[in-house]
């Protein structure tokens, strides 16, 4: 009798899963879906906040996002607003964009665009708020086609001396 009431509770258990997605992977493409957002969103964000984020990525990489590069999007805007630099989420994502966009990076997978995202909040932080994503884009978009021929360490170098310089 145990054995058949186990069975049946394993069988309703599976069929009322049917219903449910199943979770994403990192190298899983995301819909720019409310609901998708619902049941992955990253703390600190809304679902809506993640779906804005998720079409600007499509917009830029005229794809849609894994779920790997929308949630580092979404840690980069979470970490950035935390330390202060409160510019909105779309401008916030637009900036960290057109940053791997300068620095012709958008087309070289996530890892390239997640590490300018990392580099500007480590830029931001260490130079408490000094060089901000706007700085970043003006700096590069100024610098033109030499952009994308920077190393990660020479970009960092020409935003220090482009600091000291503002000082």
């Amino acid at each position: 009798m145990r054995v058949v009431v186990f069975a049946a509770l394993l069988a309703m258990a599976s069929l009322s899963g049917c219903d449910e997605e199943s979770p994403l992977s990192d190298t899983d493409l995301v819909p720019c879906d409310f609901d998708v957002m619902l049941n992955n969103h990253v703390q600190g964000q809304s679902a809506q906040e993640m779906v804005d984020e998720c079409n600007m990525l499509v917009t830029y990489l005229e794809r849609q996002p894994t779920l790997k590069l929308l949630k580092e999007t979404s840690i980069a805007n979470v970490a950035f607003q935390m330390k202060g630099y409160n510019a909105g989420l779309s401008h916030t994502t637009d900036r960290l964009l057109q940053i791997s966009k300068l620095r012709g990076q958008l087309g070289n997978g996530d890892d390239a665009i997640i590490n300018n995202y990392n580099i500007a909040f480590k830029m931001y932080s260490a130079w408490n708020g000094e060089v901000t994503p706007d700085t970043i884009y003006g700096f590069l978009s100024h610098y033109g086609e030499l952009s994308r021929k920077l190393s990660d360490d020479s970009f960092v170098h020409m935003m220090a001396v482009t600091r000291l310089m503002n000082n």
